[in-house]
């Protein structure tokens, strides 16, 4: 299995999305929740367009929350590709092996068949 992560860099992204999402996700909604509440609640420290600002890192910390979801869905995706494109290889090479074998056991039972017809002296099986 760790050569699916391997071919995915799974760790990679799982951490680096992981990281944006929890602290630049994270640290931007805080920031813009506290410059709004802010910016609102005492107007003559804060700039008129405060609460804008507010409001902008608000939609930003949301925005790349929702693009590392996504992001994680499509390497959950790949993986999940990946794990089937290998599933069906190694069902397909099962399959080969088992209809080797009942190959294998029908024809040694034919010949055991063949074999008892011709032994049997009423058989016509070696004349003419």
């Amino acid at each position: 299995m760790s050569h699916i992560y391997k071919e995915i860099k799974y760790t990679k992204t799982m951490m680096l999305t992981g990281f944006l999402k929890s602290t630049l996700g994270t640290g931007l909604i805080s920031l813009g929740m506290l410059i709004l509440f802010m910016s609102i609640s005492q107007p003559d420290i804060y700039a008129p367009h405060a609460p804008w600002v507010g409001i902008l890192l608000l939609i930003l910390g949301c925005v790349i929350y929702f693009l590392g979801d996504v992001y994680k869905m499509i390497q959950k995706k790949k993986e999940l590709t990946i794990i089937e494109k290998r599933t069906h290889e190694v069902v397909e090479k099962i399959y080969k092996e088992a209809n080797k074998e009942r190959d294998e056991i029908l024809q040694k039972k034919l010949e055991e068949f063949e074999d008892a017809i011709c032994t049997d002296p009423d058989s016509l099986c070696g004349r003419k």
